[in-house]
C-alpha cells in the first residue's frame, strides 16, 4: 500500500501542462495486444474489441487541467478521422467511477470511451509516469508514438503525422 501511495504522489507531482511536449516515435515497439480495460460500470473489455487503424489511449485526470484541456482535441480528432482512429481515453485519478462518470456527464462528454485504470495496473504496464500521456497502437497494437504531457491534438501537424500512419 505504501508503494502505491509513493506512486501514485510522483505520478500527480508530474502532471504537465508544459505546451512544449511532442510525440516520440519508438524505435523498438512494443506490444499491446494483450490490454485488459475496465469501464466505468466495472465490465472488462479487451483492445481487440477496437478495430481501426490506430488507438489513442490517453491518460488523464478529472483534476488535471492540461488532461481536461486535451479531451475536446482527442474527441474532435477522433471524428476527424473516424474511419482510421479510436480514441480510449483511462481515468488515473483516484477519484471513484462515479466521480468520473459525474464530470463526464458534467462536460458532456457521455459518448467517449473512458476507462479507470484501478491501481494505476494499466499505467504502471505501460510505464505512463506523467500525465497527460498518450500512447498511438498500430493496427497489430504494437505501441508506435508515445507522449508525455500537453500536446495540441486539432492542429495541421497532428493530422498530417495521423494520415501518414
Amino acid at each position: 500500500m505504501v508503494k502505491l501511495l509513493i506512486f501514485v504522489i510522483f505520478f500527480f507531482y508530474n502532471a504537465s501542462a508544459n505546451e512544449k511536449s511532442e510525440l516520440v516515435f519508438q524505435k523498438i515497439t512494443k506490444n499491446h495486444s494483450k490490454i485488459e480495460l475496465t469501464d466505468i460500470d466495472d465490465n472488462q473489455i479487451k483492445l481487440n474489441k477496437y478495430t481501426k487503424e490506430l488507438i489513442i489511449i490517453n491518460f488523464w485526470a478529472t483534476w488535471c487541467t492540461p488532461c481536461i484541456k486535451e479531451i475536446p482535441e482527442l474527441v474532435e480528432l477522433e471524428k476527424k478521422f473516424a474511419d482510421k482512429v479510436d480514441v480510449l481515453f483511462i481515468s488515473v485519478g483516484l477519484n471513484p467511477a462515479k466521480d468520473v462518470s459525474f464530470f463526464l456527464k458534467k462536460n458532456n462528454y457521455e459518448k467517449i470511451d473512458v476507462f479507470i485504470d484501478h491501481n494505476l495496473k494499466i499505467s504502471k504496464n505501460l510505464e505512463i509516469s506523467q500525465i497527460p500521456s498518450t500512447i498511438i497502437l498500430d493496427k497489430s497494437r504494437n505501441e508506435i508514438i508515445r507522449s508525455s504531457g500537453y500536446i495540441k491534438w486539432n492542429s495541421e501537424k497532428i493530422f498530417d503525422i495521423i494520415k501518414s500512419l
